[in-house]
């Protein structure tokens, strides 16, 4: 199985699968898939397994996927701003992460529920008592919101770390907590009475800057609302304003660096299409969008084979705030 992560504020994992390898996520977890790619709904372990994973924050039933024929891809898009981490486990090897980190597995991978015994660090350490614990062999994804920083400990070694700010550790690394010391500290220090603690060996990945990215988001957002009143202003006065170009004009606008959505449909897209265009059909485009185009500023060309799809597709990606959205009204049969 070959893997590619991309984007940055919202990434994508796509997966390359050879005929009869699996993999499997949580319901609703993939976000789309060549059509020789099988589903099955299971417990994937029985309902006792299902039940353990509900309360790490996954669902009950897990969706297999399975290739029917080589080179069958499928993708799993980041639900919030953050990072897909990616890891190759051996054989008992186990990765300890935060409720609802998991994103998707090879089908050898074990997916369960992670109890913490200690009673302090499961009240005031931030992550609570269930975690959720990845054991191989196999490749498995997590998917963290925030920026991530991993650190190696050596045996031994303890870092103490705010608390909500541990994103996943290897499994021979103890989890504590430790009160503040010093009453002003407490009172006035900003950090509360406790902090988590981390003892080594192994590796811990931390998580941070989750304030800075819920603010940029409500930036966007308000960006994006000032942007639809604005359109839906212009639009009471007709369609005229709507940007629309010809088929010679593309090339012009990939050298500004203009990103080509082709929004016909897979099988379209692999009979031919335009070199560099990705391909995200009309009917997906509100919720894949943003994973290949954060920016709402960027240049964005839309085209199908007679203009009408593409066009359904610019009015979704202007409502979005999406600024520089152009149409190719005449289609275009490659």
């Amino acid at each position: 199985m070959k893997t590619e992560i991309s984007g940055s504020f919202l990434p994508v994992l796509t997966c390359k699968l050879q005929k009869g390898e699996q993999i499997y996520t949580e319901a609703g977890g993939m976000s789309w898939m060549s059509k020789d790619i099988k589903m099955e709904t299971i417990t994937n372990g029985g309902i006792m397994k299902g039940l353990g994973r509900a309360f790490s924050g996954e669902s009950i039933f897990m969706n297999t996927y399975t290739a029917e024929k080589d080179d069958e891809e499928i993708a799993f898009a980041s639900s919030f701003p953050g990072q897909i981490l990616e890891f190759d486990l051996n054989s008992g090897e186990s990765i300890i992460c935060q409720k609802k980190a998991f994103m998707c597995a090879e089908k050898s991978v074990e997916m369960k529920m992670h109890f913490r015994k200690k009673l302090g660090a499961g009240f005031f350490g931030g992550e609570g008592f269930i975690m959720q614990k990845i054991t191989g062999p196999g490749k498995a994804f997590l998917e963290l919101d925030g920026n991530i920083v991993k650190k190696e400990l050596q045996a031994g070694e303890i870092i103490k770390v705010d608390n909500g700010y541990v994103a996943a550790m290897t499994e021979h690394v103890s989890l504590d907590i430790t009160t503040v010391k010093g009453v002003k500290n407490v009172l006035f220090g900003g950090e509360g009475l406790f902090l988590t603690t981390l003892q080594g060996p192994g590796t811990v990945w931390l998580k941070y800057n989750i304030r800075v990215l819920f603010f940029v988001e409500v930036k966007k957002m308000f960006r994006r609302v000032k942007y639809m009143i604005e359109k839906n202003f212009e639009l009471k006065r007709g369609f005229d304003d709507r940007k629309d170009i010809k088929k010679e004009d593309i090339e012009n606008y990939q050298k500004q660096g203009a990103i080509i959505i082709d929004v016909r449909s897979p099988q379209e897209y692999r009979e031919g299409h335009i070199d560099g265009a990705i391909c995200i059909p009309d009917y997906q485009i509100r919720k894949k969008i943003q994973s290949q185009v954060p920016d709402f500023e960027d240049i964005i060309i839309v085209y199908c084979s007679t203009g009408h799809r593409s066009q359904n597709a610019q009015i979704i990606l202007e409502k979005m705030g999406y600024t520089n959205v152009y149409n190719v009204y005449e289609g275009i049969i490659v």
